[in-house]
Order: structure tokens, then C-alpha cells, then sequence
């Protein structure tokens, strides 16, 4: 082959030669291939290091090498190879070695696409760089001058429907963009194009249909048919991502299209159970043994597709064989440990106990602290031999010698008190004893405690005293006098760990008087730890901390038991004044606050904490279940939103993850992606802030300066009720520290924990169906004519929200009155005020409207006079109420009454919406129905007048409430909370809503 020599020579200047070599690594400059593309004014290089032989997973680095780095036939890259395979239509193959450039027009390779310009390239550019920068305007008026240059460039038109959209002009950028979906002929830039815009619009079948098209028109291309693959993905169309996967495998027969087939099987196994043992499963089987036969298995990836599908089938027989096989080797190499793990499993679900043995005690010699295998090798021990004695003889001599093998090791000495608890009735050690043993050895460490918990959650009266005098005889101490405190870390730890204990173990919690001596006594043990351990790291636990929470938890019980407020605020107090700030403090402090109603105090500590992302999930409830209730509304919007973008942008990037895992190869993260993206679907908070977000909306959003009718309900998507059932609970309960018994400490008891889950997703189910049915009437209502498809909607979801009422009232006799407990809902708030009638009463009156304006004006009125006496009983229960309390310390805010009042104010203000859409209906009827609704209009003004005088009354009630309490300020020690801090909002939401009535042209 004859090749034709460029006159260039390359020359890179020292600074861009060492670059490049810390891009690729060092001096080993070893490629698959790389390559040069001439681009205007300036030289860009790629160098592609693949995984592989193949280019299938390229990983693509970039440097730039100026014309001007260009000068004579001395380089620092002389023993570089460049070799650029083009995709991209082009005159000439550019290759390269040492200094001289080559052209070689006959290794081209065929566009997948019509060719791409370079100039059109060069007249988009601008306008990429605008768009990337953020700089939508000047996007959308240079792509208006390049369309009316150049009307044929769909680039340029698509690029303004990118700029419009990330604009907010979403009506503007959809008229643009969805004619393209049916375009036929569209360049490979623009499917990309289209392909980024309808990813941001969420059309994400439009994609599908566009590379429909494509692949149509060019049914060999490998190219597109693989983005039709991860088009299908995006929409989870597994059926047809199995049907292009095979055929991508028989146009190009590369591996990773055979396994993305057999992934695209294996998932319609997962979401289709009737059919997954009969037809998916055994389909995946099949093509995985032709290939097994084959002996083509070559990636530690592709062995874990084949024993995931196994697992399965429960098929671990087939499983062992190709762990003991040449594929086990495959893992081997890549996973440490994980192919005897997944031995120990197959082995323990065939119930072969010999063999899980074995391969138990040989990973326990060479990972002596993978506690999890001991664990499993005792119950596989206790299951195989008849004779137990002899077993927990033999296991106990195995763990002995461990011991002494690695005396530093914790897991040999738990592994002996897990053995003792197991065979309880033929242990010859007393757990006792061995708890002692290992306290001696390892009671200094932070893990001990909640180790040893679960062990000794059933000893005797007589079993607990005796192990915790056997304990503190191993130390010097004076447990009467708490007197002899040693400035030693490791002994500091160790009184930690019996105190931790004794609190877990002794119950004398109901007897106040020995709780204050509890902490006076223990009041003298963080004194004297901050004094000790003043210049202790911040970073770490302080020695005083377990001592001072110990103290806190003691104060909440003396105040469970007498409900005198006095013992909650000293705790508050306890807590403020510690001059140390960690996480288990600043949470105590956050649900004390929040048990108070001090709002900006909670504001202000969640903030330190930094709660965000998957923290939203987990602890997101310590704030989400306050917030809104105690009047704080303008932060429960703010926080409302950042939880839902970030739920929201992880629900629809996990698509993103999962096309990620397709293209290398990770197959066994695939499923985990998508369980969650379900998990997050389903999370309890996520429904629950979406929910409480629409009605907050909706309340805040009408005023007298605009209608319900002019908010924009369309972006709100209720087209899916939620499924209380396949609500999941992720909120982390235990994340404070509990010293008591599960069956002692009421507020940390699993029983409390799902009775609040039950409760909970009670009230979400209520919030949620109300909202919903409330929303399709105002979008009923807002065209002249009743839409009977919305009206049908409406009256089905209405029915759905009374019998979810029927539930509510079913759940509301669950309460807990512990700070630390899982925070309740407000079914007795909400019920007292009968809430739940005013918004039956509500979506019965829209109920009412189907035929409007042919409707029985006597049965509305009797719906007006029914909703007015409501609201009537409600505040005479509200104007009895004390908003605020004091006692010898302090005043403060009565926080079941004040969210009593919050959700008056709540259904107040929808109410005062339900009144504009009467408004609007009557304004639309002609002159002649006029004159038949004027006792509708007498009695509607009526309301409005009801409702104002109410909202007035309100206001009053407040401004009484305030003037009652003697102290300018509630008064918490050094903690001054203004007392119009919690009700400004409330006064100003009121306010709003007057305002908004008066403006009704009645």
C-alpha cells in the first residue's frame, strides 16, 4: 500500500509533552488506538486507552496542541503511535509515527449516517458555547439569525427549542421539538440533539421513535441500533430491548450485545413471576450454557450474569459447579472473597452443612474478622450435629485458638459469646463469664455496648447484677461516691461501657427519686470529664458525651412520668450549655426543639448538620414532620423543594446509571440500580413532601392578585394515585442512642415504630387523595363547559378520600408522648377541629356541580349552611384553647394547640379557594340565569362574610393569646424565642386570605 506524506512535521513544547504523559499515564505510552483530528485553528488529540483489546469501553482523554507548539522534526513524542479509527466521514485516514503525519484514503470506514459538514459544525459552534454556558437568550437570538440564514440547518432549530426549554419556555420549546419525532430523515447530530432534549422534556418514547425511524432507514446500523437499545431502556420496554439486543448480535456479533439480550431477558423474569420459572429464566439458561459449552466466558462480569440468573432458578447445584470451575477462576481474579462466599451461600441454601463447615473455617483462618461467617458456621454446626455438646465443645476450641492466633482480634471473642447465646441449653461456659472476658479485652472500644446489647436483652434480675458487679470489680473506681476518675482514655471508655450497660439492664426509671440522684451523680461525671479531656480532638467523641446524654435521657423520663415541663427544659438546658457539639447531641437538641415548637432553633441546627441527598430519605422526617404544622411555612417550602429535586433528579438519572451499566458490562448493578429507583419511588418521605408541597402550593399561591384558576396545574402530574401498600418506610429511628430494654423503652419499641409507619402512611393516603380530588375540580372548573372524563376522575378519587378517612379514624388512637420517639401525625389535631367533615363537605359541593348550572339549588344551599356551621364549631374549639403555657421557668408554646390551629387556618384557606370557583361559575351564567341564582349569590356572600369574620376572629385570638403570657419572650435559660415568632406566619396567611376574600365581586 502506497501512502502519501504530509510535509508537517510535530513539535510540542516540554510543558505539553508532560502533560500529555500524565494524561496517559507515564512513559509506557501503549495504546489500542488514538488519533489526531486537524480542527480551524488549533490541533485536537484524543488518545482512547480501551479496556480491552477491543475499542467496546473506550476511555476518552483530551489535549489540545496548539499550530503555534508545531516547528521542526525534534519532538518529545518520537515513539508515540497514533492510529485514529474514523467514524466520521472524512477524505483521508490519518495515521502517524514519530514525527511524520500520514493520509490513507483506503482505510475509511462507511458513515453510519449521511455525511457531516464541517462547516455546519463551524456555524453551530457559537451556539453550543452559548447554550453550554448557561446563556439561553443570546442562544435563542443567534439561533433565530442562523435559521433565517440558513433554513435548512435542523441543528440550529433544535438547538433553540434546547435554549428555550432550559429558559422555562416549555410551551415554546415542545412546539419546536415534538414535530421532529416524526421526521424521517434526520443527520446522526440531530437524532443526538433530539436525543439530550427529550431526555430534559422527560418524552423519553420520543427518542424511541426517533431511532425507529432511524434504524428503519438503516436496519444494519450498528450505531443506532444500539442507541435504540438504550432508548428502550430509558422507557423499560424490556420485551423490545431483547429484540434489538439479538439482532445487534447477529449484525455485528460482539459480546456485549449477546449478554445486554440475556440481561433484557432475565428482567422481564423479575417483573413478570408467572412467567419467570417457565419461559424467561430457563431462555437465559440456555443461551448462557450454549456459551458455557463454548467456553467463552472471558469477564468476571459475565459470570455474574449467569449466577445471578441461576440464583434465580434456584439452580445453586449448577452455581457450585461453575464456582468450583474454570469461571470460578475468572472471579477469583477480579472480587476477593467472593467466590467462597457464594459457596458458603449455595452450600447453606442446599442445607449442605458439612460443606458450609468446611469452607467457614477456611475463610475465618485466612479473614479471621468477617464476623457474618461465624455466625454462619455455629448455626450450620448446631443444624448438622445431633450431638451439641460435643459441637459446642468443638467450635469452642476453634475460636480459642483463634483468640490466641489474633489476641488483637474482636471477632474470635464475640464469636464465643455468639456460640454461647446459640446453644443455650448445652453451653457449659456461663455467657456471663464470657462477657466479662471480653469487657476485659475490648470494653474500651466504642462497639462494645451495642455488640453486647442483644445478648444480654434477656438476663434475669439476679444474671444482671451479677454481671455488672463481676465488671466493675475489674476496675478502680467508686461506684457509690462516683469518685476516682482516672485520666485515661481507655478507662474513660471502659466506665462508658458499664454505664451504658447498667442503664440497658436496671429499670429504675419510674422512681423519680432515684433518677435525680442518677444524674446529679452522673452531672458530676461530665463535669469532671470536660475538666480532664479539655484539649480533646473536636473531631472525635468526647469522653464527657455518653455520660451527659445518659443524663438528658434520664431528665425526659422523670418528665414522661410527672409531665412537668421543668425536667424537659433543664435537658434543653444540659444540652445547650455543652460545650462540645456532635452529631448525637445536635440531634437531641433538634427533636427537643421541635417537641417545643422552638422552630428557628430547629432551622438553625438542621442547617449545621447539613441533612441533604439520601440523608433526605433517612432523616429528612425530623424536620418534614414540623415544619409546615408550627407555622414555619416559608422554610417547609424551601425545604419541600430541595428534597423533591433531589428525588426527583435521582429518579431520572438512575436511567442514565442503568444505560452506564449496559455499555460496561456491569450487569449485576443493574438490578441494584433499578430497586433504587424503586425504593425512592416508593419512599414515604418523597410521597409524603409531594403531597404536603401541592397543598402549601396551592394555598399560597391564590390571592387577590391571582386566581386559583390562572395557577399552572398542568406541570402537576396526578395522573398515578399512589399505592399506600408499596409505600416503604426509610426513616432511621434509632439514629439517637436508646439505653433501655426494646420491651422497656416505650418511645424505641418496633411495635411504636410500625404502628407510626401505619399511621403514616394513613395520613399521607388521606393529604394526598384530597389534594388530588381538589386540584382535577379547580382544572373541571376552569373551561365553561364540565369535562366528564375530569368529572368522572374526580368523583371516583372523592370516594377514594372518604373511605381513607374511614382509616384515618381507625389509626388516631396510637400517641406517644416521648421527645425521641417516632414523631406522630396530627390525627387528634386534625379530627378535634372535624377537619375531615369541612373537606368532605367541600368535595361534596364540587360533587354537586356535574350538570352545572342544572343543579338542585336547594341541596347547595344546605351544603353552604352545613360548611359555615363547621367552621363555626371549629373556632369555638380553637378560641378555647391556650396557645401558650408557663411554669415557674419559663413560658413556651403549646404545641398540640398551635397545630390544631395550623390546620384550621389550612382548610380556612381552602375554603376561601372553594369560594372563588363559585364566584367564577356564577360571574360565566348569562342574564336570565342570573336572576335564578341570586339567593346562590346572597347565601355565597354570606359564607364569605362568615369567613372573614372568622379570619378576623382569628386574628384576634392570636393577638389575645400573646398579651396572656406574662413574659415578653419564652424564656428557655439562654435560649429567647420572640413569641411572635411562631405565629407571624399564621397571622400573615390570614391576612392574605381577607385580603383574597374581600376582593370576590359579590
Amino acid at each position: 500500500m502506497s501512502y502519501t506524506v504530509l510535509t508537517l512535521f510535530l513539535q510540542t513544547a516540554s510543558s505539553i509533552a508532560n502533560t500529555i504523559r500524565e494524561m496517559i499515564g507515564g512513559n509506557g505510552f501503549q495504546f489500542s488506538s488514538a488519533g489526531i483530528v486537524l480542527i480551524s485553528d488549533f490541533l485536537q488529540v484524543e488518545f482512547w486507552r480501551p479496556a480491552d483489546k477491543s475499542l467496546d469501553r473506550p476511555c476518552i482523554i483530551s489535549g489540545k496542541i496548539s499550530k503555534n507548539d508545531i516547528a521542526s522534526p525534534n519532538n518529545e513524542l518520537n515513539d508515540l503511535l497514533i492510529v485514529y479509527p474514523l467514524d466520521i466521514p472524512c477524505d483521508v485516514f490519518i495515521a502517524s509515527t514519530g514525527t511524520h503525519l500520514f493520509f490513507c484514503p483506503s482505510c475509511v470506514k462507511e458513515p453510519v449516517m449521511p455525511p457531516g459538514d464541517t462547516v455546519t459544525e463551524r456555524r453551530l459552534r457559537k451556539l453550543y458555547e452559548l447554550i453550554d454556558n448557561g446563556n439561553n437568550k443570546p442562544a435563542i437570538q443567534h439561533a433565530d439569525k442562523l435559521i433565517k440564514k440558513f433554513p435548512e440547518l435542523i441543528e440550529a432549530r433544535i438547538l433553540k427549542g434546547i435554549a428555550l426549554w432550559r429558559s422555562k419556555r416549555h410551551d415554546e420549546a415542545e412546539k419546536i421539538i415534538l414535530p421532529f419525532s416524526f421526521e424521517d430523515d434526520l443527520s446522526e447530530s440531530a437524532l443526538n440533539l433530539l436525543t439530550v432534549c427529550f431526555r430534559e422534556m422527560h418524552h423519553c418514547s420520543e427518542i424511541v421513535r426517533i431511532y425507529q425511524k432511524a434504524v428503519k432507514k438503516c436496519p444494519n446500523s450498528e450505531e443506532l441500533n444500539s442507541q435504540l437499545f438504550m432508548a428502550h431502556v430509558r422507557v423499560g420496554n424490556y420485551v423490545e430491548q431483547q429484540n434489538v439486543a439479538f439482532h445487534l448480535y447477529k449484525i455485528a456479533p460482539n459480546r456485549p450485545y449477546f449478554f445486554w439480550g440475556v440481561m433484557s431477558v432475565y428482567l422481564q423474569a423479575k417483573f413478570n413471576k408467572k412467567l419467570a420459572m417457565t419461559l424467561y429464566l430457563p431462555l437465559c439458561k440456555r443461551k448462557l450454557d450454549k456459551l458455557k459449552e463454548e467456553k467463552n466466558f472471558v469477564s468476571a462480569e459475565e459470570v455474574q450474569l449467569y449466577l445471578i440468573v441461576l440464583e434465580e432458578m434456584q439452580d445453586f447445584i449448577t452455581a457450585i459447579d461453575i464456582l468450583n470451575g474454570p469461571m470460578g477462576k475468572i472471579l477469583e481474579d477480579s472480587e476477593v472473597n467472593f467466590v467462597i462466599q457464594k459457596l458458603i451461600d449455595y452450600n447453606n441454601n442446599l442445607h449442605k452443612y458439612d460443606a458450609v463447615i468446611k469452607l467457614c473455617k477456611q475463610h475465618i483462618v485466612k479473614n479471621v474478622e468477617s464476623f457474618s461467617n461465624y455466625k454462619t458456621l455455629i448455626s450450620a454446626c448446631y443444624e448438622l450435629n445431633e450431638d451439641k455438646e460435643s459441637s459446642f465443645d468443638d467450635l469452642l476450641a476453634f475460636f480459642q485458638s483463634l483468640q490466641r492466633q489474633h489476641p488483637r482480634s474482636l471477632c474470635p471473642c464475640m464469636g464465643k459469646i455468639h456460640l454461647a447465646n446459640h446453644y443455650k441449653l448445652f453451653c457449659k461456659v456461663p455467657l456471663t463469664s464470657l462477657v466479662k472476658e471480653f469487657f476485659i479485652q475490648f470494653g474500651d472500644k466504642p462497639c462494645f455496648y451495642n455488640f453486647i446489647r442483644p445478648y444480654i436483652n434477656c438476663f434475669s434480675d439476679t444474671e444482671s447484677k451479677e454481671l455488672l458487679n463481676s465488671l466493675k470489680e475489674t476496675l478502680t473506681f467508686s461506684w457509690e461516691t462516683f469518685s476516682g476518675f482516672q485520666k485515661d482514655l481507655k478507662l474513660v471508655s471502659k466506665y462508658h461501657s458499664i454505664f451504658q450497660i447498667e442503664s440497658f439492664l436496671v429499670d429504675d426509671r419510674n422512681s423519680v427519686v432515684e433518677s435525680s440522684d442518677f444524674v446529679d451523680n452522673y452531672s458530676i461525671l461530665v463535669s469532671t470529664a470536660i475538666n480532664e479531656f479539655q484539649d480533646y480532638p473536636k473531631i472525635e467523641t468526647h469522653p464527657s458525651e455518653i455520660f451527659l446524654l445518659l443524663v438528658v435521657h434520664r431528665l425526659l423520663d422523670s418528665y414522661i412520668i410527672t409531665k412537668d415541663s421543668n425536667y424537659l427544659h433543664k435537658a434543653i438546658c444540659r444540652l445547650q450549655q455543652y460545650s462540645i457539639s456532635s452529631t448525637q447531641i445536635q440531634f437531641s437538641l433538634l427533636r427537643l426543639y421541635s417537641f417545643i415548637g422552638l422552630t428557628k432553633q430547629c432551622i438553625s441546627i438542621y442547617e449545621k448538620l447539613e441533612i441533604k441527598q439520601l440523608l433526605f430519605d433517612t432523616l429528612g422526617y425530623t424536620m418534614v414532620n414540623y415544619m409546615q404544622h408550627l407555622g414555619s411555612f416559608q422554610f417547609a417550602r424551601k425545604l419541600y423543594d430541595a428534597i423533591l429535586k433531589f428525588f426527583t433528579i435521582s429518579i431520572r438519572e438512575t436511567t442514565e446509571y442503568i444505560i452506564n451499566a449496559y455499555r460496561y458490562g456491569t450487569f449485576n448493578k443493574i438490578f441494584e440500580i433499578m430497586t433504587l429507583k424503586t425504593s425512592l419511588m416508593h419512599s414515604l418521605c418523597y410521597n409524603k413532601v409531594l403531597s404536603e408541597k401541592l397543598i402549601l402550593d396551592l394555598i399560597f399561591d391564590t390571592d387577590k392578585s391571582q386566581s386559583i384558576f390562572a395557577l399552572n396545574l398542568s406541570e402537576i402530574n396526578l395522573e398515578d394515585d399512589i399505592d399506600i401498600e408499596e409505600i416503604e418506610d426509610h426513616r432511621d429511628l434509632e439514629v439517637l442512642t436508646c439505653w433501655y430494654r426494646p420491651s422497656l423503652a416505650d418511645w424505641s419499641s418496633r411495635d411504636l415504630h410500625l404502628d407510626s409507619f401505619l399511621n403514616e402512611k394513613a395520613w399521607l393516603n388521606c393529604r394526598f387523595l384530597f389534594i388530588k380530588a381538589f386540584i382535577i375540580a379547580i382544572q373541571m372548573f376552569t373551561k365553561k363547559t364540565i369535562d366528564k372524563n375530569l368529572f368522572q376522575k374526580f368523583s371516583s378519587t372523592a370516594i377514594s378520600f372518604n373511605n381513607s378517612l374511614e382509616n384515618l379514624h381507625r389509626c388516631s388512637n396510637v400517641s406517644n408522648n416521648h421527645p425521641f420517639g417516632p414523631p406522630m401525625v396530627p390525627f387528634k389535631e386534625f379530627l378535634y377541629i372535624s377537619s375531615d367533615e369541612i373537606m368532605s363537605n367541600m368535595l361534596e359541593t364540587f360533587k354537586m356541580l356535574e350538570n352545572w348550572p342544572n343543579i338542585s339549588l336547594e341541596a347547595l344551599y344546605g351544603k353552604f349552611t352545613a360548611s359555615s356551621e363547621l367552621f363555626t364549631s371549629a373556632f369555638s374549639k380553637i378560641e378555647n384553647m391556650n396557645l401558650f403555657e408557663s411554669n415557674s421557668v419559663s413560658s413556651f408554646l403549646n404545641v398540640p394547640n398551635f397545630v390544631t390551629l395550623e390546620l384550621f387556618v389550612e382548610v380556612f384557606s381552602l375554603q376561601s379557594s372553594v369560594c372563588e370557583v363559585f364566584v367564577v361559575l356564577l360571574s360565566r351564567l348569562d342574564s336570565n340565569s342570573k336572576s335564578n341564582f341570586c339567593d346562590i349569590r346572597k347565601e355565597l356572600f354570606q359564607i364569605c362574610q362568615n369567613l372573614k369574620n372568622l379570619g378576623a376572629s382569628t386574628l384576634s385570638f392570636l393577638d389575645k393569646s400573646r398579651q396572656m403570657v406574662k413574659l415578653q419572650y419564652l424564656k428557655l435559660e439562654d435560649c429567647n424565642v420572640d413569641v411572635h415568632d411562631a405565629t407571624h406566619e399564621l397571622e400573615n396567611l390570614i391576612s392574605k386570605k381577607l385580603a383574597y376574600l374581600s376582593s370576590f365581586n359579590l
